[in-house]
């Protein structure tokens, strides 16, 4: 058989060599490492030599005569992440040691202690160690006790380590484990570039992770050695795929087992699982097993460890294009159907027993998902979590009625639908407003806010739908399968798919049902599903162990669900959130009554803000119908749109209302599917803030109408408008977290980048069309400011087109206490667009209070004495255009300071072509400028200055990109990063500074170069940066960046406010 080594051993040119020089190095050395293993573990099976061997033998049997495909990288991955994916289960001593005194620890002890779901064996170890640190122990026998810490240790560490070993293999292959790093300091890679070393660490985390991780984690190609390539993603596959396959008899040894008698019990049930293999094979066509147990745990376990191999390699197939080379030849890795047989006594058990599975304790998962544990604040959660099942129901029996095409007349003449005759209904309904407000009538929800009685001893939360009901095959799920897709079975996968996506439904079986436990012991729902009886379901919280109970009957109802829920009076002011808004406070006296008069202002509070958006929802709040804010402007439970606003695209439509004083534009996209409302801003050009006169909904974030506790995305491009952002989508369990408050951080920074980057541009584009359309040729001021603040998103966004530029912009001038062109005349809306140099007047110090009429004089002033301010545009309002200057590119071309009639000016002129590659300032110039920055200090970060001269020859670099929305800095190409870490650097340099008691530079200059200080600041890094990014003059002596950072130290030091310098010499007096 054609192997691995001998495949590596055939490339005999010089590149390649090295890589087998270093694999034969690590064969002979590792195994010394991994023996190490089997200390901690010595009721595992092996995790050394034998094992690594094996995996190596399972891949070359799996590939078979494809091993002659691989590069000389790839084959050396193979073998190299083969024999070092578990050197994270080498523990050290001081590694325990460190980890024992925490607090952290024993909490995990605590939870092993108390655990119903773990091997009893670990519970007897971590209640016996618990014991043993307890103040008062009743444990007499020395010889008992020594011998049972020492296996109450060994099962305890080995299985803290066991569950984080990925992690700390790639933390030994980086060498981040300084015991590890020295015991093996040049046998690993030492010749081979940082980055194998990163991708071979790598590769071996990721296999201890879940399958898509791998493909987050790491790429399908990568360069390798010379010309060579290498596959890191195919690589841990195989590995993956190799380590699974390692089932074979022999893999514990009866030494170790002698070690640790009696080995624990899932030890022995492993250990037979491997010896109840019958028949192994491993090809290119294909794997085949055959497992034979002999108890019902051992056939368990084995069930399981299949169940996890299938998985995977039903997941490599599905991505195998994505995780292969690409001129890999064959198939990816393939089980065929009954190939692996799982048997019990020699007997095929039935399918209902092959799919067995574990159970997380019901008690403890329970006691997360119902109450604090899974909610910030669980409070009134479960009114949500019901009115969102309800919503889910209603949609999804709202779209089966589509497609069997009950309400196609009515969608036919509903003016927002344009029908296509070549196609279905069902298919042409794409957006919300496809679907007419009669049809969302029928599927209206109603939540039911009263007493249950007139004792008002307890309170009723209704919530009613018309959707699809509970069918006995829903209900089985929602109680055997909580947290898995409600969505399933292959019916409902069908459904879904067909959906547009404003309707499909998301969530998981009975996690939001499980917040109604925090609140009452069991809730009732009644029910009647299509094909079904109508049915009353009593639910009881599995945490106590309760059964539900279903009972069916004839009623009336056609479809649909009711639940109720009844919460005793006593627990209401338990549903108080920590902090309540102020105008609940300020609706009842708190020493009039007790604490719980609150509850119910809160209530209504609560219903308000949480449902505002949802429009399928009627609220019946004792007695008095409640609809939302979000409701003033619609018909029949949905929104209002007018056709005649309408601009339609592919993909994406807009529609215009107006809104008090300033217009309201709704987007409506199929990219990702969502809704944006966007209110531009008309009163920012001439303020410098956001005025109370304009009552905006605030920016935020919504998914599938309910909000999500986020503040909402901050980018300039964005900083003309509000929005909302409602997010249809059908997997919003993989984007919010568990209690679906909250986005997770890597998803949420996806669907920011696609709204920024893809989303907002189209948007922008037919919110122009939009706009122009319904504006016609006149239009007063505020309508003029909205579409200059249009106009500007426009432009950041891709530019702006001649065509933007309608009737009713024609005359019409930005206010003149906004910008003025450089001569004091009003500048047109449409000039703004050609300008290319702008200024900023900024008075520094002043006699008198400053006006824009004295604004004005100074200009004049200004331009009478200097024709570099001749032409141009003066933005008077800086703050307002700067965030369009910055995303356009802008940048600071000049800096100067003028003492005018008793007034410091400070003109700072932005170009898009700068004349200048640094900032010539003078005396007066710097005085103002580091005046103003140690303040900016307090942190522990480094700032960054503008390239002024004479430092920007030697100390100015060009910035990399960065990994962020937006560039860093702001309005320069080239900058200087401050010497300083924090203030307290400036204050320590200050002091040194005031102590050489001397006035000549050049001395001073050298003096500090030397100081321990100077060097500790201006480290070796920051210079080599400097010396690699100048774009004036590379690399520059280190003796020369450290002299012109001294000079620029002197002179920080020098023109800082004297109350900086105050502070700095308070030591020296």
């Amino acid at each position: 058989m054609y192997t691995l080594e001998a495949h590596l051993e055939s490339f005999q040119e010089e590149e390649f060599k090295i890589l087998n020089a270093i694999w034969k190095l690590n064969k002979k050395n590792l195994p010394q490492a991994q023996s190490a293993i089997s200390f901690n573990f010595p009721h595992y099976s092996l995790h050394e030599k034998t094992h690594s061997d094996t995996i190596v033998r399972n891949i070359e049997s799996y590939l078979g005569q494809r091993i002659k495909n691989l590069s000389p990288t790839d084959t050396w991955l193979i073998l190299m992440s083969a024999h070092t994916h578990d050197l994270g289960m080498i523990v050290f001593s001081k590694t325990i040691e460190r980890l024992w005194p925490g607090e952290t620890f024993l909490e995990y002890l605590k939870d092993i202690a108390t655990s119903s779901s773990l091997d009893n064996d670990l519970v007897v170890a971590a209640n016996f160690i618990i014991q043993l640190t307890a103040e008062k122990s009743d444990v007499k026998d020395l010889v008992n006790v020594v011998l049972g810490i020492r296996r109450a240790l060994i099962l305890i560490i080995s299985n803290h380590f066991r569950s984080t070993h990925h992690a700390s293999s790639r933390q030994m292959i980086m060498r981040e484990d300084p015991e590890f790093a020295n015991m093996v300091s040049g046998l690993i890679m030492e010749k081979l570039p940082n980055r194998f070393t990163n991708t071979l660490a790598n590769i071996a985390y990721s296999h201890g992770v879940e399958f898509y991780q791998v493909l987050d984690i790491l790429e399908n190609e990568a360069d390798g050695i010379g010309s060579d390539k290498m596959h890191p993603r195919f690589i841990a596959c195989l590995l993956r795929l190799g380590d699974l396959l390692d089932v074979d008899d022999k893999r514990f040894s009866s030494f170790n087992e002698k070690m640790i008698e009696p080995i624990p019990a899932i030890s022995q049930q492993h250990k037979e699982k491997h010896a109840s293999i019958q028949h192994l094979l491993i090809s290119p066509r294909g794997i085949e097993i055959t497992a034979d147990c002999k108890s019902d745990e051992v056939y368990r376990i084995a069930r399981e460890w299949f169940d996890w191999l299938e998985e995977e390699v039903e997941y490599q197939t599905k991505e195998w294009s994505q995780i292969a080379p690409g001129d890999f030849p064959g198939l990816p890795p393939m089980i065929s159907k009954g190939k692996i047989k799982v048997l019990h006594n020699s007997v095929i058990v039935p399918d209902e027993l092959m799919n067995l599975r574990f159970q997380i304790s019901n008690k403890r998962i329970f006691e997360i998902i119902e109450g604090q544990a899974l909610y910030e604040e669980a409070g009134l959660v479960f009114i949500r979590e019901l009115v969102q099942n309800a919503l889910d129901a209603s949609k999804a029996q709202l779209w089966k009625m589509i497609q069997e095409g009950i309400y196609d007349e009515l969608i036919k003449i509903n003016p927002l639908f344009i029908p296509d005759p070549t196609k279905t209904i069902s298919d042409q309904i794409k957006f919300p407003f496809h679907i007419p407000p009669q049809v969302y009538s029928a599927f209206e929800i109603e939540l039911n806010i009263s007493w249950s009685s007139p004792a008002k001893d307890e309170l009723l939360v209704e919530v009613t739908d018309r959707g699809t009901g509970i069918s006995k095959a829903d209900l089985l799920r929602m109680t055997s399968e909580v947290g898995e897709n409600k969505n399933a079975g292959l019916a409902e996968r069908t459904l879904i798919k067909a959906m547009p996506k404003f309707l499909q439904p998301t969530g998981a079986f009975g996690i939001g049902l499980q917040s109604i436990f925090h609140v009452a012991a069991s809730f009732t729902a009644k029910t009647k599903s299509e094909g079904e009886m109508e049915k009353e379901i009593v639910f009881r919280s599995a945490r106590r162990g309760e059964y539900c109970r279903m009972s069916e009957y004839n009623g009336t109802r056609k479809r649909g669900t009711t639940i109720t829920v009844n919460i005793n009076k006593t627990l209401l002011s338990t549903l108080l959130p920590s902090r309540l808004p102020a105008s609940v406070i300020e609706s009842e006296d708190v020493f009039d009554k007790d604490y719980s008069v609150f509850f119910l202002p809160y209530l209504r509070h609560y219903l308000l803000e949480e449902f505002s958006n949802t429009h399928l929802l009627k609220i019946n709040y004792f007695g008095n119908i409640i609809k939302p804010a979000a409701f003033s402007n619609t018909q029949n439970g949905t929104f209002y749109l007018d056709p005649k606003t309408a601009v339609h695209e592919k993909d994406i439509s807009c529609f215009i209302n107006k809104k008090y004083n300033y217009h309201e534009l709704t987007v409506f996209e199929d990219i990702l599917g969502s809704d944006i409302k966007l209110s531009f801003l008309p009163e920012l050009i001439t303020r410098n803030r956001r005025s109370e006169a304009y009552e905006y909904a605030p920016s935020g974030y919504l998914v599938r109408d309910i909000p999500v506790d986020e503040t909402f995305l901050s980018h300039s491009k964005i900083k003309y408008c509000q929005i909302l952002w409602n997010l249809h989508s059908s997997s919003s369990d993989k984007i919010l977290n568990i209690s679906r408050d909250k986005f997770i951080k890597v998803k949420r920074e996806k669907i920011d980048r696609e709204f920024l980057n893809n989303i907002l541009p189209r948007a922008i584009s037919v919110i122009i069309q939009c706009f122009i359309n319904y504006a016609g040729e006149t239009v007063d001021e505020h309508t003029t400011n909205e579409y200059f603040n249009i106009l500007l998103t426009c432009d950041m966004c891709g530019g702006v087109q001649k065509s933007d530029f309608p009737g009713f912009l024609k005359g019409k001038e930005i206010p003149v206490k906004t910008a003025i062109y450089t001569d004091g005349s009003p500048l047109p809306f449409k000039r703004f667009f050609d300008e290319e140099t702008f200024f900023k007047l900024h008075v520094v110090k002043s006699i008198n209070p400053i006006s824009r009429a004295s604004i004005e004089r100074l200009w004049e002033s200004v331009r009478d004495t200097d024709a570099d301010y001749h032409s141009g545009i003066l933005l008077i309002v800086f703050k307002y255009f700067s965030p369009y200057l910055r995303v356009k590119g802008f940048v600071v071309d000049a800096f100067k300071v003028l003492e005018i009639d008793g007034y410091r000016i400070a003109l700072t002129t932005y170009r898009k072509t700068p004349r200048n590659a640094s900032l010539k300032i003078s005396e007066k110039e710097k005085k103002v400028i580091f005046s103003v920055l140690p303040n900016s200090y307090r942190g522990t970060k480094r700032d960054y200055f503008r390239p002024y001269d004479p430092y920007a020859a030697v100390l100015a670099v060009e910035p990399e990109k960065l990994e962020t929305f937006e560039s860093i800095p702001n309005f320069t190409r080239y900058f200087i990063v401050s010497p300083f870490r924090n203030y307290d650097d400036f204050i320590r340099m200050a002091t040194l500074i005031k102590e050489k008691e001397t006035t000549d530079l050049l001395l001073l200059i050298r003096l500090i170069i030397n100081e321990p200080l100077f060097n500790e600041i201006i480290t070796p890094a920051l210079i080599a940066y400097i010396q690699n990014h100048n774009p004036f003059e590379k690399n520059q002596t280190e003796q020369k960046i450290k002299e012109m950072y001294a000079q620029f130290i002197v002179d920080y030091v020098t023109f800082a406010p004297h109350s900086q310098i105050r502070e700095a010499n308070k030591g020296l007096t």
